[in-house]
């Protein structure tokens, strides 16, 4: 989801520290780079389609239409629900903040297609 925030806000900084948390926590450089048009990649489940698709929603206008919504919503408690929706415009904000300080990486960008070691 925070890679997905990255990549609609174009923010280098935050996919750059992400991809290095997300390849810490076991996801492999091919879903990492999926997240980039996850709409052609088969490795995610509906449920991280419908997360996905929220991400891509809420980037584009404050409020998804009713089919993304419901799709997010399915099988989340109204708590889970405001609490993911609520970290990804975090995401969205911090990402402006980072853009607006002109925030560097530590290291060299990753690039936005991550290559295989």
């Amino acid at each position: 989801m925070i890679l997905r925030c990255a990549a609609t806000q174009q923010s280098t900084y935050e996919w750059h520290q992400h991809v290095r948390i997300a390849t810490g926590e076991g996801l492999s450089v091919a879903e990492i780079n999926a997240v980039r048009a996850w709409q052609d990649a088969a490795c995610f489940s509906p449920a991280e389609r419908a997360l996905l698709a929220y991400v891509d929603a809420l980037a584009i206008a404050s409020r998804p239409d009713a089919a993304v919504y419901a799709a997010f919503a399915a099988g989340r408690t109204p708590g889970e629900v405001v609490g993911v929706t609520m970290l990804i415009t975090l995401y969205f904000h911090l990402a402006r903040i980072m853009a607006a300080l002109d925030l560097e990486t530590e290291a060299p960008f990753v690039g936005w297609i991550v290559p295989e070691k």
